[in-house]
């Protein structure tokens, strides 16, 4: 099993090391943009009007449709490798794996029940209970990723396989955190311009109706997917690929012994 458990590892360092790549374009593209800001008037509720200054993008460049495809690449290798992972799970348990075999990810608890029967056929019983632990509806108490981002990852897997792209856009997204204080926030308060380097452009997934992702930050996210599966390996695998070595150097060591040889 370790054999493969590297091969599912590699997986999830190609998706990592590829996110490492889109994040660095994507903020190289985000330091390009032009922020520009105008005083306007604007009513309040009270109705008095109050002076403000607005941000925004000045003719932003158009995201590039690769880091969609990209965005697929890295949710698909996240998204297989715990499929894969259940796979040579039945097969470490001496039965015979099948197409019904897969990952489950439920944010339902009655989908639980209802619906793991044929996806974890041949795991052992103790392995259920941990992948159960990684459910979204269970909030992942007292472990040390998010669960809940495994229903995220399995909407933008299953968006890119069977719809289309997940499609990203560029956002303002406010002031960087330094910028809350000195000059730029003197400048706040006395409604003048603050100097452009003071904002943050970001890379957000599009809103789409319905969508967990939306609104979101692309790189916040895969990054959170990257470690929640990374975690995932080791709560369910660890312990269990552990105990198993140990029980096989213990046969290896008993049929190279010659008991009763004295």
């Amino acid at each position: 099993m370790a054999i493969y458990l590297e091969a599912i590892c590699a997986k999830i360092g190609r998706a990592d090391r590829e996110l490492h790549a889109l994040r660095t374009d994507m903020e190289n593209f985000c330091e390009r943009q032009r922020v520009e800001q105008k005083r306007i008037t604007r009513k309040n509720p009270d109705g008095k009007s109050a002076d403000i200054v607005e941000a925004f993008l000045a003719d932003s460049e158009k995201t590039p449709i690769e880091w969609s495809v990209r965005i697929g690449e890295i949710v698909y290798n996240l998204r297989s490798s715990l499929d894969h992972l259940v796979w040579q799970l039945v097969v470490d348990n001496g039965k015979n794996p099948s197409r019904k075999n897969a990952f489950p990810i439920f944010s339902e608890e009655s989908d639980w029940e209802n619906m793991t029967k044929d996806k974890l056929s041949g795991v052992r019983y103790e392995i259920k209970k941990r992948i159960r632990d990684l459910q979204p509806f269970g909030g992942g108490l007292g472990l040390p990723f998010n669960v809940n981002v495994f229903g995220q990852l399995d909407y933008l897997c299953n968006v890119d396989k069977h719809r289309h792209l997940n499609l990203v856009c560029t956002t303002l997204r406010g002031l960087k955190p330094e910028a809350h204080s000195g000059e730029a926030l003197d400048a706040f308060e006395e409604k003048r311009p603050i100097s452009r380097d003071a904002f943050q452009v970001g890379i957000k997934f599009s809103r789409e109706k319905s969508s967990p992702v939306a609104g979101f930050v692309v790189s916040d996210i895969l990054e959170e997917c990257v470690d929640a599966v990374r975690g995932a390996v080791d709560h369910i695998v660890g312990r269990h690929l552990y105990r198993n070595l140990a029980r096989r150097q213990s046969r290896r060591f008993w049929r190279g012994s010659s008991v009763g040889s004295d």
